[in-house]
């Protein structure tokens, strides 16, 4: 019974964590700085299956910080 309450819990929270990602939420604004965002988007790509030899992934930033406005 422990592990039907167990697995039972997981699937719930599985199923939440879907419902949060496919329902459109209202943009959060925020000022931040999109360069950590950029290498964190490089770092994912570097990874990723579709990138292959031949490919260059090439980063380059300004000295200082890029602020926007939006929802990272």
């Amino acid at each position: 019974m422990q592990i039907v309450l167990r697995e039972s819990d997981r699937l719930n929270g599985i199923v939440t964590d879907f419902l949060s990602y496919a329902r459109p939420q209202m943009p959060a604004k925020q000022t931040f700085d999109l360069c950590p965002l950029i290498g964190e988007t490089v770092r994912l790509m570097r990874h990723s299956s579709e990138v292959a030899e031949g490919h260059d992934i090439v980063e380059e930033y300004p000295a200082g910080s890029v602020n926007i406005e939006g929802d990272p």
